[in-house]
Order: structure tokens, then C-alpha cells, then sequence
């Protein structure tokens, strides 16, 4: 793939508008109304909600961090920005190099992959996660992971694999193509980032990037990514400006 050559400002620009298009798609602007009536609706019971913060604290984040308090007392607004500021050098290379095969490994909410397939329509995408959206405490969070699912699942170029990817990526590996882009943001024990990466270098060709999200952000990430043989491949840290770094690796 040869890059296209493309302004910064025009990319901010594109990425900025897209991700205001998606996030008015899914009208996830509004969400913070549910918000305030879900913790209305906890704070009835002081016991019920001291249970809450003892099993959910530090609770999983939309946006790059683990305070609870921030998460949902930053107006949703804020937090869609952050989200898109995390995620902006990939979304870049994306535009710059339209990827003709993604892996995504780790669907998470979904408003990555919903990114990529705005991005960049002519793609086949293929994703490995358990999808079961175990992860979530919301109610309208759990309500938007349907919503977006379902918006995928509808999409011809969109192919999901269901289960732990200790199991599915070796089950599959042999049977799919050769990748230009693959995401490593699954699980982020050492096992299943190792084995997912021992995967993704199957599907590597000489023209394949694997990126690899939540370096600095998670001790077993940053043990499989240190572990990389640097005689076979380049790595280099890429740092958004908010949020964990990733990790870009390419063959030498």
C-alpha cells in the first residue's frame, strides 16, 4: 500500500467531521440524561450503591481512564472527544492507506470498527471478540452495544467470529487472507495478547501494519509487545494526544 499524501489539517478535519456523523448516527450525543436518571435510580438505596462501587471501581471506560468519577460526571461531549483524540493516528493511517483487509481483534463498543467502515467502505473486516458485552454496567450502555451490533452484523464486508480468541484465532487462522491492517485490542492478560499476536504474524504479509493499543496502559501489553523480535520487526510508539500509546509493527 502506498500512502496517500494528505494535509494534517485536512485529516483532523475529516476525522472530526466522521466521528460527529457517527456519534449523531447512533444519537449517543444525548446519553447523558440517561445518566443522571440511572444514578438517580441507585442513589435511592445508600446500600445498594456502596455494593455498586465496591464491585465496579475503577470501572471500564468509554474514554481513556479509570476514575469513576470522571467517567460519568464528564459530560458526554468531552468524552466523545477524548475518544476521538485516543484513536486519531490510527483513523489517520486508515485514511492515508485504505486497507483493503482489516482484523480487528477485540470489538469492544463497536465505535471502532463503526469508524473504520465510515472511513474506509471498501474494506472486508473481520473480528474476533466474545460479544457478549460482559463488560458493560449501564443500561444505556449495554442498549447502545445492541444497537451497534446489530448495525454490523447487517453489513456484507463484516465478519464476526464469536469466542475466546485463545480458541477462535488458531481455529481460524489458517482459512482467512492475508491482512493489510490488524488491531490488537482484545483481551490484555499476557496469554491472550501473546497468543493473539502469535496469530496476527500469521496473516502478515511484507505489506501488513499490526497495531497494537493500550502500550503503556497495560504491564502484559507492554511484556508481548517488549518481547517482539526487533532483528524481524520494527516497532514504533505512537503516541495520541490523550490516552494510551499504540504500537505500530511491521516486517523488516
Amino acid at each position: 500500500m502506498k500512502p496517500k499524501k494528505i494535509d494534517p489539517p485536512e485529516l483532523k478535519q475529516k476525522i472530526s467531521d466522521t466521528w460527529r456523523e457517527l456519534i449523531n448516527d447512533l444519537g449517543h450525543q444525548n446519553v447523558d440524561v440517561d445518566i443522571l436518571q440511572e444514578l438517580t435510580e441507585d442513589l435511592r438505596n445508600k446500600t445498594e450503591v456502596l455494593e455498586t462501587f465496591r464491585k465496579y471501581l475503577p470501572c471500564s471506560p468509554l474514554a481513556p481512564t479509570n476514575n469513576f468519577w470522571h467517567r460519568y460526571f464528564t459530560p458526554q461531549k468531552e468524552l466523545n472527544k477524548r475518544y476521538r483524540l485516543s484513536h486519531q493516528p490510527l483513523w489517520s493511517w486508515i485514511i492515508r492507506n485504505e486497507p483493503s483487509k482489516t482484523l480487528e481483534i477485540g470489538f469492544g463498543k463497536g465505535f471502532n470498527l463503526l469508524m473504520f467502515l465510515k472511513l474506509n467502505p471498501d474494506c472486508d473486516y473481520f473480528c474476533f471478540d466474545l460479544f457478549d458485552g460482559s463488560f458493560l454496567f449501564w443500561y444505556f450502555e449495554k442498549r447502545l452495544y445492541r444497537k451497534i451490533l446489530e448495525k454490523v452484523k447487517a453489513i456484507d464486508s463484516v465478519h464476526l467470529f464469536k469466542g475466546d480468541t485463545r480458541k477462535t484465532l488458531p481455529k481460524w487462522v489458517d482459512k482467512l487472507p492475508s491482512m493489510d491492517l490488524i488491531l490488537i485490542d482484545g483481551g490484555h492478560s499476557y496469554e491472550v495478547c501473546k497468543n493473539d499476536w502469535i496469530c496476527s504474524k500469521r496473516l502478515m504479509s511484507s505489506k501488513t501494519t499490526v497495531w497494537f493499543h493500550d502500550y503503556s496502559y497495560s504491564q502484559e501489553v507492554d511484556r508481548v509487545v517488549d518481547e517482539i523480535d526487533e532483528d524481524v520487526f520494527s516497532k514504533k510508539v505512537i503516541r495520541p494526544k490523550i490516552g494510551p500509546y499504540f504500537v505500530k509493527v511491521e516486517k523488516k
